[in-house]
């Protein structure tokens, strides 16, 4: 019989009263029982410490750990991660946000995965559910395919496996899909981040995919499973992605940066393998379409985030003089003049958004990003349903 894994489940909690319980009763009724949960209580205002503490007597009941960390002050997500990582005893962590909900077959799922083949990171799908006043207003789900990756081999003949080397360009494809970046639609092997010393960078908004791309950069095997598994609740500008940050095109430079360096190394390492015959079984990996299928989904992402930095400088009222100047010195980026070229033919309503800056025509899109902080504000559930179109 297969020896059973243990999960750590960290749930860094600020000011999530409200939210928390859907969350706490979804890991109540989960159908695998050998897990932990660690509640960390980021020095919340509201309820949240007194109403993760009111479930310390129902997982007990279920036979399941659970503690509440309460931290004397506030420290960040980034922090109360970091805090789960040095507190967690499982085989594997999973990092889940305090708003969100995940399938009760979740543990149960990554659990079946691993049983096949133990893996560094397992990544499964998930489902974002979307609210209007409050409601749910309609759902997309996103899966990834079933690949086994490892440079070991299995003795299991029900595992489909791939070199390692095959796992990068499908992280270029997840990218893609915004399956990536995130931190709660995986599960990691704690030993692993232990043993690379791997852990959260305090800064705000890219924490997750900078975690994961040192993660994938050190990784020697992947899983990912077809089944979306998480539900990731999005109600508008309550999250993070709706507020206003002064640095956030600095910070999305930062992630496209980062994100083309360990995928440039990743390719370095591969040719030279495959030139000196040192790596079997990559005859059918195609070098030149991954290189240049990192470029154009990284130009996808840098155009994006531009045209969004421009839009959300007009939603905060910034003078206009003050928001083109900026775009008009990025424009003399070494960054812009390397991705100008891969635009994605794909996608084309959100290629028709950002195109005037593709084209240096700062002006236009000036005048682009006014239209689409328009409809933002008065067509917010059709503006986000165009935005799918990548």
């Amino acid at each position: 019989m297969a020896e059973q894994i243990k999960f750590s489940v960290v749930v860094p909690a600020y000011n999530v009263e409200k939210d928390l319980p859907a969350l706490l009763q979804n890991l109540l009724g989960q159908t695998y029982n050998s897990f932990e949960v660690i509640v960390v209580d980021d020095c919340a205002t509201d309820e949240t410490g007194k109403v993760a503490d009111s479930y310390l007597q129902a997982f007990r009941g279920k036979q399941v750990d659970y503690v509440v960390i309460h931290k004397p002050q506030n420290e960040g997500l980034s922090m109360a991660r970091n805090t789960g990582i040095s507190h967690a005893a499982g085989d594997y962590i999973l990092f889940l946000d305090a708003d969100d909900t995940v399938e009760k077959n979740l543990l149960q799922r990554v659990s079946d995965a691993l049983q096949k083949q133990r893996a560094d990171l397992v990544l499964y799908g998930y489902t974002e559910d979307y609210y209007e006043k409050g409601q749910l207003s309609y759902q997309v789900k996103k899966n990834p395919e079933l690949h086994y990756f490892s440079n070991e081999n299995t003795e299991n003949s029900e595992v489909w496996q791939q070199p390692l080397a095959y796992a990068y360009p499908y992280l270029v494809e997840l990218e893609h899909e915004t399956m990536f970046g995130y931190a709660w639609n995986k599960a990691y092997r704690l030993a692993f981040l232990r043993e690379q010393q791997l852990s959260f960078q305090t800064i705000a908004h890219i924490e997750d995919i900078l975690f994961n791309l040192q993660v994938a950069g050190a990784m020697q095997s992947m899983i990912t499973i077809p089944d979306a598994l998480y539900h990731y609740a999005n109600r508008g500008q309550s999250r993070l992605t709706g507020k206003y940050l002064p640095e956030y095109f600095a910070l999305q430079k930062t992630r496209v940066q980062a994100f083309l360096d360990m995928q440039t190394k990743k390719l370095d390492q591969v040719t030279d393998d495959v030139l000196q015959q040192k790596t079997k079984g990559l005859k059918d990996l195609d070098l030149g379409a991954w290189r240049m299928r990192l470029y154009e989904v990284m130009a996808g992402v840098y155009f994006r985030s531009f045209q969004s930095s421009m839009v959300r400088s007009i939603q905060h009222a910034d003078a206009r003089r003050e928001t083109i100047a900026r775009a008009r010195a990025e424009l003399e980026s070494p960054l812009y003049g390397r991705l100008r070229r891969y635009l994605p033919e794909e996608g084309h309503v959100a290629k028709a958004l950002y195109a005037p800056l593709v084209r240096g025509d700062v002006e236009g899109a000036y005048r682009r990003a006014k239209e689409i902080a328009w409809a933002k504000e008065h067509l917010s559930g059709v503006y986000v349903k165009l935005k799918q179109n990548r």
